[in-house]
């Protein structure tokens, strides 16, 4: 998996969009950044957004 955010400290799975897919949510170490990517349904994730 590509990084996902610069030094990512954690990372979640749980299902965002309420779509019964699982999405991706990490966080950063300075706890500035968070990333949500969205599963496209097919086990991959989109490029995410902050």
């Amino acid at each position: 998996m590509a990084n996902t955010a610069s030094a990512a400290y954690g990372m979640v799975l749980g299902d965002v969009e309420s779509d019964g897919d699982l999405d991706l949510v990490t966080g950063s170490t300075s706890g500035t950044n968070v990333r949500v990517r969205l599963n496209n349904g097919s086990g991959t994730f989109g490029s995410g957004s902050n």
